[in-house]
């Protein structure tokens, strides 16, 4: 499982915020005067914790790839003094990332880390400047303006190149395990399938690495199978049963690499169709990516 944060932080042109509303001056600290209008510490803060829309109609099979959440804040202050809030990137109970937000005039940001599907969370954890000597003016919000998981796209493209590849190597060894072909040409087949596959294990996201490496053992079986059901002394029908058994299984490999191309493909499609209805405005980038591999499987 790839466990490695990536966060960054961009200044966007600010918009009318909408989110969840973590501070907001005018209703956590006390009014000073009314004109002009202030207000003062003590300040009410409670520390927050959200977690992030997502699509939750995933295949078990893509859940133990990584996902990356994108969390859009606006904290739009103008204080005396300096004004700041912390936070912290959570993936499940583990905290993947930290760090503090300066509050500033006019601007959003635009937080992202990975985590495992559905463990990602967002906690804002203290504010400083909400006390001593400090003033704030009207309109002085912190607000979660947007916070969405999606399929770490970097990650998805090499899925979907693995796959790619896996389903075409299968399709090759498959074609070369002809019905009527001898002893000693199955076992070629499997041997050549097996160096295939190992080779291309090791350029495979991991998903795929641990479909490669369960096929590699059940072609070692039918290696062993044929090995012993088609010694010289061994009867014909033996045989021919164990090499249609392994051309049977080579056939399998293929459909079970069909079907992961294929959940693959609509996991994308709708995917990408969710993010365009929820996350078009901060994940515009990732949108894109994610089509770009949607249309490399097609």
């Amino acid at each position: 499982m790839i466990r490695s944060l990536l966060i960054g932080i961009s200044l966007l042109t600010a918009s009318q915020s909408y989110g969840n509303v973590i501070f907001d001056a005018s209703q956590s600290c006390i009014k000073a005067s009314s004109n002009p209008e202030r207000y003062r510490p003590p300040c009410h803060f409670e520390p927050r914790s959200l977690m992030p829309s997502f699509m939750d109609q995933i295949p078990e099979d893509l859940r133990a790839a990584p996902f990356q959440s994108i969390a859009k804040l606006s904290f739009s202050c103008e204080s005396l003094r300096p004004f700041s809030a912390n936070y912290t990137l959570n993936d499940g109970q583990e905290v993947v990332g930290e760090g503090h937000l300066a509050a500033s005039h006019g601007a959003t940001t635009r937080l992202t880390f990975l985590h495992q599907y559905g463990q990602a969370g967002l906690r804002i954890a203290g504010l400083k400047g909400t006390q001593g000597f400090q003033a704030f003016k009207p309109a002085c919000q912190l607000v979660v303006d947007r916070l969405v998981s999606l399929p770490e796209p970097k990650y998805f493209q090499l899925l979907a190149e693995s796959l790619l590849k896996l389903d075409r190597t299968l399709g090759m060894v498959f074609a070369m395990a002809t019905p009527d072909q001898s002893y000693a040409e199955a076992l070629q087949v499997l041997d050549q399938a097996s160096l295939l596959l190992e080779f291309l294990q090791f350029s495979a996201d991991e998903l795929t690495s641990m479909q490669i490496a369960q096929t590699l053992i059940d072609l070692g079986g039918a290696k062993e199978v044929l090995n012993q059901d088609c010694g010289a002394s061994s009867q014909v029908s033996l045989r021919t049963a164990a090499i249609r058994e392994t051309r049977d299984l080579i056939q399998s490999k293929v459909m079970e690499a069909d079907s992961a191309m294929t959940e693959l493909k609509d996991f994308l499609a709708r995917q990408i169709d969710w993010l365009k209805d929820h996350a078009s405005q901060i994940a515009e980038n990732e949108i894109g990516s994610l089509e770009m591999t949607l249309d490399r499987i097609k």
